[in-house]
């Protein structure tokens, strides 16, 4: 400390202050394609390899990735299957489909399988960095969300509600019953008698709260 000024705060991970690096799958059955997207991206981007769908398939089925970038021509598994089946299990990461022969049909059917997006080879460099950055933006703003409302829903489990007397006990166990339903639920008492709190458990203790 000097000349009367605090003390210096250094932040830790230097200038993202510890701040995750984003990992990018890249799936393609050529070597080049793969070596060449590595080498592109590294810079910003984890970039992990793999060389066809089904190895595609394990790592998302084992590992964490903030974006897919899939190519759709490949033996074995084609892309769009891929596409189709990672949407199966991780609905809410991103894929961006890649392809070397741009056809409408083939456009239309990615989107409708859940495709983020869709670029064309030869890439053009500045595209594809911006359609990453920006599915990995999306990918991290729907990890915060989902993070939020597991957060949200811990706050208002019945157990952390609090209430002893056997009239609660019966209330906590009737809201336990009824919030899997599809039913409205009618909540009447007194001001002050924690009607708020107990709707707030019983949505978040049911199938509605992770559309909410």
């Amino acid at each position: 400390m000097a000349d009367g000024q605090g003390p210096a705060l250094e932040l830790p991970g230097g200038e993202n202050g510890g701040e995750r690096r984003r990992r990018i799958l890249v799936v393609d059955d050529e070597l080049g394609v793969r070596e060449s997207l590595r080498l592109v991206l590294r810079e910003r981007y984890d970039v992990v390899l793999a060389e066809a769908g089904e190895e595609a398939l394990r790592r998302i089925a084992g590992e964490s990735f903030d974006a897919v970038l899939l190519d759709v021509v490949m033996p074995g598994l084609d892309g769009l299957t891929v596409l189709e089946r990672i949407k199966g299990q991780r609905p809410e990461m991103p894929v961006v489909i890649v392809t070397a022969t741009r056809t409408v049909k083939t456009a239309v059917t990615a989107i409708k399988l859940g495709a983020f997006d869709y670029i064309e080879k030869p890439f053009d460099l500045d595209e594809l960095r911006i359609v990453l950055a920006n599915a990995t933006r999306t990918s991290a703003l729907q990890r915060e969300v989902n993070e939020l409302r597991a957060e949200v829903g811990r706050r208002y489990q019945l157990g952390n509600i609090v209430g002893r007397s056997d009239p609660m006990q019966e209330i906590f166990r009737t809201v336990s019953m009824v919030a899997p339903l599809r039913t409205t639920v009618l909540i009447t008492g007194e001001s002050g008698t924690g009607k708020e709190l107990i709707a707030k458990a019983l949505h978040y203790q049911s199938p509605r709260a992770s559309r909410s």
